[in-house]
């Protein structure tokens, strides 16, 4: 195991895709503290504050890790290393774990990448987060447990599909559903109870709003209601929203969800990968 990490390490270091999503992620960073601050007159109005803008690059682990994953284990079908290692008398089971824990590193990297430069920029031009500083960490600590849970699942996905074209269409796919079914689970819990007609008609003379409509959309208190809640916690890109719009009301809750995420991803994986032929 120990060989494999190292020398798997001197790959990741050298992993060009490693580099490109960590400097993508960083600059994304950069441009939501720098784009919170509007030029007026000879001084600056701030639009939003640190708590928020410097979360915004939670929505970028999920693709970044999906690229990462694919790009580092993808050439080992490739050029035979994955066959080579197996052939060397290295287990299934440690190769499997082996770029499982590159891949993490690989994710810890590339929001490290974004957490720096966003501290380092945005404290100085934006001033201090109006959340406390346990809020802060606990908030971080969040989204570098959930791109855990991503490296587990793109690793999974990487390990499996030898075919590195196609396993970084399937992981950049999956990426992008799990953004969208967030959005889309998050935008229902969040809906109102009423929505605005938004027109008006013409009675005696008087302008008279129309009134407020049940919007079909709401999920009053229930069972649907609550799968829904436990959705937007459990699947990463429902947590990637709550990141992003502070409005992550547990992030330990959503940590232990990630936890989960991660030895499913992990046993499912190690299960597969025992049974796959490898040529």
């Amino acid at each position: 195991m120990q060989k494999l990490l190292s020398a798997g390490w001197v790959r990741l270091i050298r992993c060009k895709a490693l580099w490109f999503a960590a400097a993508a992620t960083a600059l994304y960073e950069v441009y939501q503290v720098l784009s919170s601050r509007t030029k007026v007159g000879d001084g600056w109005s701030i639009s939003y504050s640190m708590d928020g803008c410097f979360f915004q690059f939670a929505g970028m682990v999920c693709l970044a890790a999906a690229l990462v994953c694919a790009f580092f284990i993808g050439p080992e079908y490739g050029d035979g290393t994955m066959r080579n290692k197996l052939l060397a008398g290295h287990s299934r089971r440690n190769v499997y774990l082996s770029n499982l824990v590159l891949c993490s590193l690989a994710s810890l990297i590339v929001c490290l990448s974004a957490v720096l430069p966003g501290l380092a920029l945005g404290i100085p031009l934006l001033g201090p987060f109006d959340m406390g500083p346990g809020r802060v960490v606990l908030l971080v600590l969040g989204i570098l447990a959930m791109g855990l849970a991503y490296s587990a699942i793109f690793t999974l996905t990487a390990m499996l599909i030898p075919n590195r074209a196609v396993s970084l269409t399937a992981a950049l796919l999956l990426a992008i559903v799990f953004l969208v079914l967030g959005s889309a689970i998050s935008s229902r819990l969040n809906a109102l109870p009423f929505e605005d007609t938004g027109t008006s008609v013409f009675t005696d003379g008087k302008l008279v709003e129309m009134p407020l409509r049940p919007n079909p959309d709401y999920l009053p208190d229930g069972p649907v209601r609550s799968v829904f809640a436990f959705l937007n916690d459990f699947l990463p890109g429902g947590q990637a929203g709550q990141y992003i719009t502070n409005k992550a009301a547990d992030p330990l809750r959503l940590i232990g969800m990630d936890g989960v995420l991660i030895a499913v991803a992990t046993i499912a994986g190690l299960g597969l990968f025992q049974c796959k032929d490898i040529h």
